[in-house]
Parts: structure tokens; C-alpha cells; sequence
């Protein structure tokens, strides 16, 4: 038991380490070559799966606070959840789309345990019938968007996120009040990041030989980019994907 609390120790340290370093630092595949092999030795030595409860512990910081900062509702969603590479099923999260990190809810001796586990090992996750992909674009930090479609040649992706302000209703500590969450979208085409603001937008990202097809498609089907829902997006992004593979 003394081995197993060591080991323990050093896995949350390193990925304390890991946090506190921040987003800022490019991953050293070291550091991943060290926690890998400290993970085999506890699968191996304790037939223990640790890798899911030794990220950094939830301290609800705005319990106080008008509104909240997740995604959806402020409830626990089953999701799956990819991480070191490794397909979690079945598990209770939720996504802070303000500080843009996963809360897990596990279970552990009988006990509920809130956890973050660290952005660095997670590739994707689902919930709620919405799909999240960590992504890195040049000149950008990696970050997760919810894929919407995912086409060789042509991606719709949304990036989610909720603004703050300090709130003064109460009068004893500070707190701070939520607004709703929004969302910047984006096409993915030649494998560049490219935002679209409205219809208009949208149609100068494509080809100009391209547009008068995605044009009438847009008039025909009735879309808006901004207001339509996910289901419509994904059939105009299919119409988009057939209009770049069709010859002129």
C-alpha cells in the first residue's frame, strides 16, 4: 500500500505539473513517456485502473454565481470520452466552456468524486449528442470544437464558450454571473481555419466558381448558418463537400 500511495503521489504531481505549466508550453513527449510507464507499473504491480481519478479535484468556485459556466445544462451528461488514447464509455461529465475543461464525475470506493482530468491527454469526448475534437491549427493553441461535419476536404466546426462579469449581488464576497453560451464557426478547407459570420461570409469561403451552387442550395433548403440546427448544417456541409468533387 505504501508503493501504490508513492506512486500515486509522484502520477498526481507529475500531472499537477503538467496543469500548473499550463497551455501556454508546448508538450514534451517526455514527460508523456514518463507518465505512461508509471501507469503500466500501476496496471501491472495493483491491478488498479487510476488513470481517471488522478487529475486535479473540483473546487466549485462559483457556486455563488448567477448562471454557470458549463455547456447545456448545469447536469451530469453519460458520455465517452478518448484519453491517452484509451475510450472511456459510460462516464458522467459535463464541459466548462468558460475555463474550457472537462468535469468527470467517478465513482470510487462508493464514494462521488469530481475531477478534472488534464486537457493534454484528451483527444475527443461526447455528451449529450455532441462531439468534441481537440484540434491545432498553425499559429493556434490547440483547442477542443464540437464537430458539427468532418470531411476530408471540407470540416464545420464550432467553438463554444460563455463570458463573465463580477456580480456584486452578494454583498459579503465577490461573485460573478454567467451569460449564456455562444458559439464562433468555423470551416475547415484546405486545412485552414476559416470563420464565417453570416451567409454572406460563409458562401466567399468556398471557390468562386463554387458559389452560385451553394448559394441556391442555401435559398432552396431555407438555411441559415447561424440560426438552422446541427441536422442542417451537416446536410449543407455534405451538399458542400459534393459541389468541391464535382468537375466544373
Amino acid at each position: 500500500m505504501k508503493n501504490l500511495n508513492v506512486c500515486l503521489f509522484i502520477l498526481c504531481f507529475i500531472l499537477f505539473g503538467i496543469n500548473v505549466a499550463g497551455y501556454s508550453q508546448e508538450w514534451n513527449p517526455r514527460i508523456n513517456n514518463y507518465y505512461s510507464e508509471l501507469y503500466n507499473y500501476i496496471q501491472t504491480e495493483y491491478k488498479s485502473d487510476q488513470i481517471l481519478v488522478n487529475g486535479l479535484y473540483y473546487d466549485n468556485y462559483y457556486r455563488n454565481a448567477i448562471g454557470h459556466p458549463f455547456l447545456s445544462e448545469d447536469i451530469f451528461y453519460k458520455g465517452t470520452l478518448v484519453y491517452q488514447n484509451k475510450l472511456y464509455k459510460g462516464l458522467d461529465m459535463k464541459y466548462d466552456v468558460y475555463e474550457h475543461k472537462l468535469l468527470i464525475r467517478y465513482v470510487l470506493n462508493d464514494r462521488n468524486i469530481r475531477f478534472i482530468p488534464p486537457n493534454e491527454f484528451i483527444s475527443e469526448f461526447s455528451f449529450n449528442e455532441m462531439h468534441f475534437k481537440k484540434y491545432s491549427f498553425p499559429g493556434m493553441a490547440p483547442e477542443f470544437y464540437q464537430v458539427i461535419a468532418d470531411y476530408d476536404d471540407i470540416k464545420c466546426l464550432y467553438y463554444c464558450f460563455k463570458e463573465r462579469t463580477e456580480s456584486s449581488h452578494f454583498r459579503v464576497i465577490t461573485s460573478y454571473q454567467f451569460y449564456k453560451s455562444e458559439k464562433t464557426r468555423y470551416l475547415v478547407l484546405d486545412n485552414k481555419l476559416l470563420k464565417y459570420r453570416n451567409r454572406f461570409s460563409f458562401v466567399r469561403l468556398f471557390p468562386e466558381e463554387k458559389r452560385y451552387e451553394i448559394r441556391k442550395y442555401l435559398k432552396s433548403e431555407k438555411i441559415k448558418v447561424l440560426k438552422s440546427n446541427d441536422d442542417s448544417i451537416r446536410k449543407l456541409i455534405e451538399h458542400c463537400h459534393k459541389c468541391l468533387n464535382q468537375n466544373n
